[in-house]
């Protein structure tokens, strides 16, 4: 079945997905980026505590999801969306009366908990459950909604900020959230899913249900003692500690390579493209050959795009970096979502995606500390990705190891 007939069938529960994925945004880093020099202004922050701040709050929401997660195996998926959308709503309205640092901290803390870490993991929670034969594409559709919302909110919010000020764009944002995920999905997903909702979606067309008896049904417990978890871990840290050290550091980046700070932020494009093109093309992929196997490849696109900057200074290096970055990131996203369901079923599937999220959310919190680590000791960014280059290279390895295990456990 093609993307076009895929979505004809399903379109209320892919919408659905997509537009979770889309109001994760709020949470993630490039979207409270450009509130970055409002927040310091306005509450007489400097850089180094604001970081310090933003390091934090991250840190504390991938402790918080290990525990917050295995709450939505409680209830069904639209259930768990609307009690995070409306959490997620009330603590965008209360961003714009930070007018105390302590208040401040608190409601960024809440921002990222439930945005990047409780919506993503809800969308990816209700697609897994609702879909098998399909669920490839079903991921690779719903994934589009975070690309939608890299493209549509840097565009909007300046717009917005610049009409009413930053604090009433807050306002704005709240709204939309509690209109669009807490208000309508009920209208447009069939009531029969307000319920314990596992492969309902597409019941009558997969053979196989999404529990069905001969899938593991593992617990978080049980995924503890699993040596393939820590061992396929790694990969899927890599990705979100490069991009967002690159991200974060590209003046510096820039800077150490010569070149104009401004291609690299037009190159930036080519992330977003990159990953847009490749969710989609994983999805079908994951369906025909198993996440297991698509698994072992998406880490191979980072490795030239952090090898790249180091042997080459043209200028159309750092399009071609970060268009490889979101092609690895594009299969990451679809490839890994999809492994957890296929490895450990789907039963406790929430649970167990909220433990790797942990490691993954964690994981964008290293990789500025990892650069600010080489920089204190005098090395320079060629340092910095020869390092990033050798971890992922060792995670990579890792993974293949951890495939390889599985496969003898499958047989």
């Amino acid at each position: 079945m093609n993307y076009f007939k895929f979505f004809k069938q399903f379109p209320a529960y892919l919408l659905f997905g997509l537009t979770v994925k889309f109001f994760s945004s709020p949470g993630q880093t490039f979207f409270l980026s450009m509130y970055s020099g409002h927040f310091k202004d306005s509450l007489g922050m400097g850089d180094s505590f604001y970081n310090i701040f933003y390091a934090s709050a991250t840190l504390l929401s991938a402790v918080t999801i290990n525990f917050a997660g295995p709450l939505l195996d409680r209830c069904s998926s639209l259930r768990g969306v609307r009690i995070v959308g409306g959490c997620l709503a009330l603590a965008t309205f209360l961003m714009c009366f930070t007018y105390w640092t302590p208040l401040w901290c608190l409601t960024l803390f809440l921002v990222r908990f439930l945005g990047q870490g409780m919506m993503g993991l809800s969308a990816q929670t209700a697609m897994v459950r609702w879909f098998h034969s399909h669920r490839g594409k079903a991921l690779g559709l719903t994934s589009i909604g975070f690309s939608l919302g890299e493209i549509i909110f840097p565009v909007v919010m300046p717009l917005l900020i610049q009409a009413g000020g930053w604090r009433l764009s807050w306002v704005a944002v709240s709204l939309l959230v509690l209109i669009v995920v807490v208000v309508l999905p009920p209208f447009f997903i069939p009531a029969q899913d307000r319920v314990m909702d596992r492969g309902e979606a597409e019941k009558e067309d997969s053979e196989h249900p999404a529990d069905r008896p001969d899938q593991p049904a593992w617990t978080r417990g049980m995924v503890f003692s699993d040596p393939r978890f820590y061992l396929l871990m790694p990969s899927m840290m890599i990705l979100p500690m490069v991009a967002t050290g690159v991200i974060l550091n590209q003046d510096g980046i820039a800077a150490w390579r010569g070149w104009d700070l401004g291609l690299m932020v037009r190159s930036f494009i080519g992330f977003g493209a990159g990953r847009l093109l490749f969710s989609l093309t994983a999805g079908p992929l994951v369906d025909r050959y198993s996440a297991v196997r698509m698994y072992s490849i998406f880490l191979l696109p980072v490795m030239v795009a952090i090898g790249l900057p180091l042997i080459h200074d043209g200028t159309w290096v750092p399009f071609m970096s970060y268009l490889l970055l979101g092609l690895g990131q594009g299969l990451a996203g679809v490839t890994g979502a999809a492994l957890w369901p296929e490895i450990y079923g789907t039963r406790h599937i929430a649970s167990i995606k909220s433990f790797a999220n942990t490691f993954a959310i964690f994981s964008t919190a290293l990789g500025p500390g990892i650069i600010s680590l080489v920089l204190h000791f005098g090395a320079g960014f060629a340092h910095v990705l020869a390092c990033f280059l050798a971890l992922t290279v060792a995670a990579f390895v890792l993974g293949l190891i951890g495939i390889s295990i599985h496969r003898r456990k499958s047989t």
